[in-house]
């Protein structure tokens, strides 16, 4: 499907596309198309999907060049993307910050621990929790990913202004800290 079709099911404007008398879409006063305006009962999900649509376009390519590259998995990169943003957590923690389900993250718990990428040590304070951490193999491989990442990043967001991107970063803050109110761990 061309990448022109996509955005039409996306409800946006590519900015290449040519205005016709039978589009409904916006122009700012600069004359930039604005996205389209979902007509229907679908207009609080069109939002979402394009979260979604961005997430999945992102991290499509780099899911295979971490497997290629260095045999993990997208949930074994989360793991190991939660600790090193955290230091220490449980499995459980990850499983609340990631949204990934319980058996996805127990298993690349277990291949990360098995690689010495991870390790675990019995919680001082509660004997039934285990405490995973980074090893400084995991820490090194870190450093050796994480560019790739954020190469994807500069390429998405080269679209808009740096004042574009600081919006979008605190909008983004903003509905990471939100999700205390509305997520559920599934």
């Amino acid at each position: 499907m061309m990448l022109e079709r996509k955005l039409t099911l996306l409800d946006v404007t590519p900015p290449s596309a040519q205005m016709s008398s039978t589009d409904f879409s916006e122009r700012d006063a600069a004359g930039t198309s604005l996205p389209l305006r979902f007509i229907g009962t679908l207009d609080a999900a069109v939002s979402s999907y394009k979260l979604n649509y961005l997430a999945n376009n992102f991290l499509g390519p780099l899911i295979p060049a971490l497997k290629k590259r260095w045999n993990l998995s997208r949930t074994e990169f989360s793991v190991l993307y939660c600790l090193r943003q955290a230091g220490r957590l449980t499995a459980k923690d990850i499983c609340e910050i990631t949204g990934r389900p319980k058996n996805s993250v127990s298993r690349a718990v277990h291949t990360l621990l098995k690689r010495s990428i991870v390790s675990q040590q019995l919680d001082a304070s509660d004997g039934r929790r285990m405490i995973l951490t980074l090893t400084t193999k995991g820490k090194h491989l870190y450093k050796e990913i994480i560019p790739l990442f954020e190469e994807r990043e500069r390429v998405m967001l080269a679209c808009l202004s740096a004042e574009e991107q600081e919006a979008l970063e605190h909008l983004l803050n903003k509905l990471v800290a939100s999700t205390v109110d509305w997520a559920e761990v599934y």
